[in-house]
Parts: C-alpha cells; sequence; structure tokens
C-alpha cells in the first residue's frame, strides 16, 4: 500500500490517526508492561552498582516519566538504600577516598530528587560515626575533603555546623 504525503493510503483506505484522534487510542497493556518491566530492572541495576551513574540514573527516570511508566519506588528506594549503606560502610574503612565520598553525597541527592522513600538511619549513624573520629582528633581529615564531608551531611540531614573542628578546616570564604 503506498502513501502519500497527506498520510493517507492510495487505495482509499484510512490511517488509524484519520479515523480516531490520538486520545482515543492508547498504547497495548503489553507494551507498557514491558517498558515497566525494563525501566524497572535497568533502574535496580544501576542503583546496586559499586559507582552509580548518576547520568543513566537520570535518564532511565525521565524515559520512564516520558511513557508514563509506573515505577518500583519503594522497591527502588530499598536498593539506593542497601547502596548506600555498603558505600558508607566502604567509607568506613577507605576514609581517604574522595571519590567514594562525592559519589556518596550524589547518591543522596539522586534518592532525593527522584522522590524514592529511602531510609538513612544507618548512613546518617556511620556518617557520625566518622564525623566523631575526626572531632575528637582520632583521626585528621585529607586537606580537600571537609567541603564534601560537610556537604554530605548537609544533604543526610545531619547538622553539621555542630562540628566546630571540621569547620575550622574549611578555607575561609
Amino acid at each position: 500500500m503506498r502513501k502519500m504525503r497527506t498520510g493517507r493510503s492510495t487505495t482509499g483506505t484510512h490511517h488509524y490517526s484519520d479515523i480516531w484522534p490520538a486520545w482515543v487510542w492508547k498504547k497495548p497493556r503489553i507494551l507498557t508492561m514491558t517498558a515497566e518491566f525494563v525501566l524497572n530492572a535497568n533502574l535496580q541495576r544501576e542503583l546496586r552498582r559499586r559507582d552509580l551513574d548518576l547520568i543513566r540514573i537520570r535518564l532511565l527516570m525521565e524515559q520512564a516519566n516520558a511513557e508514563g511508566v509506573h515505577l518500583d519506588r519503594p522497591g527502588l528506594g530499598y536498593t539506593i538504600q542497601k547502596s548506600l549503606t555498603a558505600m558508607m560502610e566502604r567509607l568506613c574503612r577507605e576514609p581517604d577516598n574522595l571519590e567514594l565520598l562525592r559519589n556518596i553525597s550524589n547518591a543522596v541527592e539522586v534518592a532525593s530528587t527522584l522522590d524514592l522513600p529511602v531510609n538513612l538511619w544507618r548512613v546518617q549513624n556511620l556518617y557520625f560515626d566518622i564525623a566523631k573520629e575526626y572531632v575528637s582528633g582520632k583521626k585528621m581529615f585529607p586537606p580537600e575533603w571537609p567541603e564534601p564531608f560537610l556537604n554530605l551531611g548537609e544533604r543526610l540531614r545531619i547538622r553539621t555546623h555542630s562540628f566546630e573542628r571540621i569547620g575550622q578546616l574549611l578555607p575561609a570564604a
């Protein structure tokens, strides 16, 4: 069946968009379910990675919103919660890892931006344990560490202004 520029076939039959307006026809349910499964699985995989690809996560979320796909927000929230806890435990073992510190901070921001239900109590407790070691003087911050560490605390909703010793290490503004 050959079509002309108008989208109508030359045989006289009509295209479905000529018969019904766009708001009448919907995507088949199987396509919606498939998109839902694939996008949720891809997001789960991305949120489980050791180093989160924040750009990829945002793109997947934007795609889900554009397609009108229902996301398993509780499941995604639980996954990022487990990832954040694992990253904070790793930070306790590798306290000089600035890249990890920034990844954790970005992951907390992503969870907040995407409005995922995440219970951060364990992550907050680990953060506070690390902060106590530095405030008490048991450990010293690497020179580039205080600002990203305090930013993470703020994203975790911890009042970092009480960490006077850490704040003293920040350059004067």
